[in-house]
């Protein structure tokens, strides 16, 4: 009986960490494939983020590695309706066609459909263009939130399950998350002209092997200087001075 333990052991230790595939396509009420919608899996009960992936050329989406449990899949896209399904993964599923429902808005009985971006896909990259469209009346946060293929994991944006370095017009930004967050919540979308989501970056990126996201703007922002203040002075190696909000000076 001995010699069979070993044998049970492994199929217990390989029950314990199997990894499943979830595959789908995401569809329009015409049936047509959705490319560029983002997905995302939260592992339940607590909702926490557990992978990101985008829809391909002809809409469909694949999550790879995913260990057994409960999962809630959202699917969200700039013009459409957040979908959302809750599932048990204990081995690979497909979950067909999923059909993502465009968002109407109605104002005075007239159906108003607003310019949606466009996404322009090169070798290394996917170009999210945004000049003059729904998210113009937004701001740059926001704008960076609905790029395809990127998502928030533990305060850092991240693409291809990879920690981006964030560019501004090609510039490097060295700035705290919540910094970069008050810096482009204040700056507003209608100065966007696209976010370049790039996934093999050229050596004029410093990169270091990672990936890149480069925020287009059509007007100058400042990254120079930066300032805090608390109503509190501590004196240190170097005086500190904080307020409670931080500003970006040009």
């Amino acid at each position: 009986m001995n010699r069979f333990f070993p044998y049970l052991f492994f199929l217990v230790s390989f029950s314990s960490f199997a990894q499943h595939e979830l595959t789908a396509r995401l569809i329009d009420e015409k049936n047509e494939s959705l490319p560029y919608l983002n997905s995302i899996l939260y592992k339940m009960p607590d909702s926490t983020f557990y992978q990101g992936t985008s829809s391909d050329d002809l809409g469909k989406v694949l999550f790879k590695n995913i260990e057994d449990g409960e999962y809630t899949m959202v699917v969200t896209g700039v013009g459409y309706v957040t979908l959302s399904r809750k599932l048990t993964i204990n081995s690979n599923q497909n979950l067909g066609d999923l059909i993502v429902q465009e968002q109407i808005e109605s104002m005075d009985a007239v159906t108003v459909t607003a310019k949606r971006p466009t996404v322009t896909k090169k070798a290394d990259r996917l170009i999210f263009n945004v000049e003059n469209t729904s998210l113009s009346n937004t701001d740059a946060l926001t704008i960076l939130r609905s790029s395809p293929g990127v998502f928030k994991q533990n305060n850092t944006y991240i693409v291809k399950g990879q920690a981006a370095q964030i560019y501004i017009n090609n510039k490097r930004v060295y700035l705290t998350d919540d910094e970069l967050n008050q810096l482009l919540a204040g700056y507003s979308g209608d100065n966007v002209k696209n976010v370049e989501v790039i996934t093999n970056p050229p050596a004029s990126y410093d990169a270091e092997g990672g990936t890149v996201i480069n925020i287009n703007t059509s007007k100058g922002i400042s990254l120079g200087y930066k300032g805090n203040v608390m109503g509190s002075y501590t004196i240190d190696e170097l005086a500190k001075y904080k307020i409670g909000t931080s500003h970006f000076i040009k």
